[in-house]
């Protein structure tokens, strides 16, 4: 059997095989879908992912979505937004690094560290990246 979503613009997707859930985000918001018949659970049409690999499960039922300025925590149990991280940094990347209570979270060139448990921030932010300090020092 092949289902097609008829999305447009979606950037990312995630798959959470406990859950049985397809979570897909783009220009036209975010979906969460049964992974079967892709019955829609719900929409939220806020929720406009515009990094590609912009979506990150961190444990609890709880998922992360970057939308460029701003991340959402989604509550997958709940169905309803929990967190907001209101960024003045374009963020490009999220990563829940597997074994460890940490989330990173890359905006230009700074990496910023959370508690995935309780998303809280974690004074080991890394700024400077290799290429800013490389070019800094040829002018």
């Amino acid at each position: 059997m092949i289902n097609i979503i008829k999305e447009s613009g979606i950037k990312s997707s995630l798959f959470l095989e406990k859950e049985k859930i397809l979570i897909s985000s783009g220009e036209d918001g975010t979906y969460l879908r049964k992974f079967k018949k892709l019955d829609l659970i719900k929409k939220y049409e806020i929720i406009k992912c515009e990094i590609n690999n912009g979506i990150e499960n961190i444990g609890n039922n709880r998922i992360v979505i970057l939308t460029g300025w701003k991340i959402f925590v989604i509550s997958i149990t709940k169905r309803e937004i929990i967190k907001l991280f209101d960024f003045n940094l374009r963020c490009d990347v999220v990563h829940a690094v597997k074994g460890a209570n940490i989330l990173l979270i890359a905006c230009e060139n700074s990496i910023f560290t959370y508690r995935k448990d309780k998303l809280k921030f974690l004074e080991t932010s890394i700024t400077d990246s290799y290429y800013e300090t490389k070019y800094k020092k040829i002018i």
